[in-house]
C-alpha cells in the first residue's frame, strides 16, 4: 500500500506546478469580471498542491526539514 501512495504522489508532484497556475484562474476571472478577491476554487486547489508538496516530502525524499 505505501508503494502504491509513493508513486502516486511521485507522479501528482510534478502536476503541482500546472496545478497551482490552473488556479489562478478562477481568481482573475473574478477579479476581472466581480471585482472580489481570491474565491475558494483557487484556495482550495492551492491546499491541494500544499498537501502533494508535503507527501512528497515526506515519502519520497524522506526530508522532514523540506517538508
Amino acid at each position: 500500500m505505501t508503494e502504491i501512495v509513493t508513486m502516486a504522489v511521485t507522479w501528482l508532484y510534478p502536476a503541482t506546478g500546472i496545478i497551482s497556475f490552473a488556479a489562478y484562474v478562477p481568481t482573475i476571472r473574478d477579479i476581472w469580471y466581480l471585482g472580489r478577491d481570491v474565491n475558494l476554487v483557487t484556495f482550495t486547489l492551492w491546499e491541494m498542491s500544499l498537501a502533494i508538496s508535503f507527501l512528497y516530502a515526506l515519502l519520497v525524499n524522506g526530508d522532514p526539514i523540506f517538508a
